[in-house]
């Protein structure tokens, strides 16, 4: 997955995931949606035109439909971020205790590369999950209850350091851009997406891992991390269509084919760096 000019390429140097990727990810995106908006306003134009005996040529609706198709795409663009966290149910960290913990790691790692610190939330799951999202335009670190009770100090730090990693490098910022389309063509699919883990998104996932090693005083903790979940085989579902379309931003992308081959992959990787 990696050859010798990605080993030189350390994060606290420079990205290791090269950010050109999401940006055509999220343009294409969203002139996919545009594109479909403004076919369906150019058939209702038409098909009005029809029952209202109007005369307008069937060519003149389509400069009006191109406009409402990318004002619509530049509307979801803009609302995406404040969308981003929709469908879960996020709440604050129940035990005083764990917060403080998880606080007192989080402000050491964002200290050290220099970052906002974010937001906090849990998800009770007795699964190890971690994730980072985008509230409004504030970065948010979402962690299961099953992460908050099972995990070492410096497991947690691990696991804090690969979503600082994210949030440091853009690549949050672009993931909050990509959410309400992929939430949408989740919904759209009633769920049959994302079916599959596939290989830009395997590699997305891979590089982060490797990303947060430079920012974290044991990086084999990340290893020991991805090894307890395989081990436990507690898995973490989604509910809903739309939740689905957010399974990438997640430590261990939940129900998705090939994700328990994309964990031994993913640790094989690590303990060969």
């Amino acid at each position: 997955m990696f050859d010798a000019s990605d080993r030189t390429t350390i994060w606290g140097g420079a990205n290791l995931y090269q950010l050109w990727h999401k940006r055509l990810q999220v343009l294409v995106s969203y002139l996919v949606f545009a594109s479909a908006i403004a076919i369906l306003t150019w058939v209702l134009l038409v098909t009005a035109s029809y029952l209202l005996s109007l005369n307008r040529d069937v060519i003149e609706n389509i400069p009006v439909s191109v406009v409402v198709g990318l004002g619509v795409a530049a509307l979801m663009l803009l609302v995406s971020k404040w969308v981003s966290v929709v469908g879960f149910d996020f709440e604050p960290i129940g035990d005083a205790v764990l917060e403080a913990r998880v606080k007192t790691v989080l402000e050491a790692i964002c200290t050290q590369v220099g970052v906002q610190i974010p937001l906090l939330a849990e998800i009770k799951t007795p699964a190890i999950e971690v994730a980072s999202f985008k509230k409004g335009g504030e970065p948010l670190v979402v962690l299961s209850s099953g992460a908050l009770e099972s995990l070492s100090v410096l497991e947690l730090e691990a696991v804090l350091a690969r979503e600082i990693a994210k949030v440091r490098s853009g690549l949050s910022d672009y993931d909050a851009y990509l959410s309400l389309p992929r939430r949408l063509l989740a919904l759209v699919t009633l769920g049959a997406y994302p079916e599959s883990v596939t290989l830009p998104m395997a590699q997305e996932i891979m590089l982060v891992d490797v990303a947060s090693l430079s920012i974290t005083r044991f990086p084999p903790a990340l290893i020991l991390v991805l090894k307890k979940i395989r081990d436990e085989g507690v898995f973490f579902e989604l509910e809903g269509a739309a939740a689905k379309g957010s399974s990438w931003l997640w430590l261990n992308p939940p129900l998705l084919k090939g994700s328990k081959a994309l964990l031994e992959d993913r640790i094989a990787q690590l303990e060969e760096w």
